[in-house]
């Protein structure tokens, strides 16, 4: 053995004993005397590459290392690991001779030597991250804790989808944006969100996935006690008198409203542009005229009441969409899960 050995300190002696977790070589530097020309004693330092003629040491040559210094013994370290006496040796050797020197006093009864109990303290901090590394991975792939990042324009569907993700996944922190589809498919783009619950005119592209949740059919609401309400249902040219209330450019709510007005050769501005359903119901409410909007979001309110329209057509569809990169993440894929389930029902 050499006469003694420096090794390094804090992050950068970690490095070297798990070099293999990081993919680099660490180096160990031995210090020996030699004479010099007067015939005195000097000391001098030569580097070697820390390589062993078995190979970098595993996480299993930590732990053996580890169970001997706290048990004592290599019996009984072999005895806590369920594995054998020599196997324990073999993987104590194993890190020794990768690090160029020895860390238990074999004839002191498995007493630690002076360089190894920093090397243990190193271990031992070592391990610990290890073992809590594990931990919070197979928390996120249990769905026990973790994070979602959910984008929504359409409250209705999100919120009912949200609720069943909740109840079945507590564990999951959810962070949850409301916008439309345009700046939805932007966040997605920019990878701000993880899923995105939309209304379009035709499924995502590729390479996203998508679940196809409802489709929509545009209807008018009118408050309660409104002429209208006596028919039951109206068509495009019977709205067309009436102080019409839209929702506000760009959403997908007036494209398809621009697409029916040019399908049946009609011609009409709105009364009110609003900025949003709730504007438009709080409106409609009001009596300042005829709310438009999808018949799945117009919600259930005293105040109001909900006429289809007959000579509306199916155009646009709500969809959980999410990016193919995150696709396999386990929250993402339970959520579009939970999506399909809804969609069936």
């Amino acid at each position: 053995m050499p006469a003694s050995v420096r090794v390094g300190s804090g992050l950068r002696g970690t490095v070297g004993i798990i070099s293999h977790l990081a993919g680099r070589r660490g180096t160990a530097r031995i210090q020996h005397h030699a004479i010099n020309r007067d015939g005195k004693m000097a000391r001098t330092s030569t580097a070697r590459p820390m390589i062993a003629a078995k190979g970098d040491p595993q996480l299993a040559d930590l732990r053996a290392f580890a169970a001997v210094c706290e048990t004592g013994s290599f019996s009984r370290a072999a005895e806590a690991l369920g594995i054998s006496q020599p196997t324990v040796s073999t993987r104590v050797q194993n890190l020794e001779e990768h690090l160029g020197f020895r860390l238990i006093d074999r004839r002191q009864g498995s007493v630690l030597t002076e360089m190894g109990r920093p090397i243990y303290a190193q271990v031992t901090q070592t391990l610990a991250q290890i073992d809590a590394f594990n931990a919070t991975a197979q928390g996120l792939e249990d769905l026990q804790t973790g994070f979602l990042r959910i984008g929504f324009s359409t409250p209705p569907q999100a919120m009912s989808l949200i609720g069943a993700f909740r109840r079945e996944w507590p564990g999951i922190r959810l962070s949850l944006s409301q916008s439309n589809t345009w700046g939805l498919l932007e966040d997605l783009r920019r990878q701000e969100i993880d899923i995105a619950i939309m209304t379009m005119a035709a499924p995502p592209p590729e390479p996203q996935s998508h679940v196809l949740i409802e489709r929509q059919r545009l209807a008018a609401m009118v408050p309660v006690g409104h002429p209208l309400t006596r028919e039951g249902a109206v068509t495009w040219k019977r709205l067309i008198g009436e102080p019409l209330l839209m929702r506000r450019a760009p959403s997908m709510t007036r494209t398809q409203i621009d697409r029916e007005f040019a399908r049946h050769g009609i011609s009409a501005d709105p009364f009110l542009d609003l900025p949003s359903r709730e504007a438009i119901k709080e409106a409609v409410a009001s009596g300042l005229g005829v709310g438009l909007a999808f018949a799945s979001e117009t919600g259930a309110d005293a105040r109001i009441t909900s006429l289809p329209i007959r000579d509306a057509e199916e155009g646009n569809c709500v969809y959980a969409v999410g990016p193919a990169s995150v696709s396999g993440l386990p929250a993402v894929a339970s959520f579009m899960a939970i999506a399909r389930t809804a969609a069936r029902a």
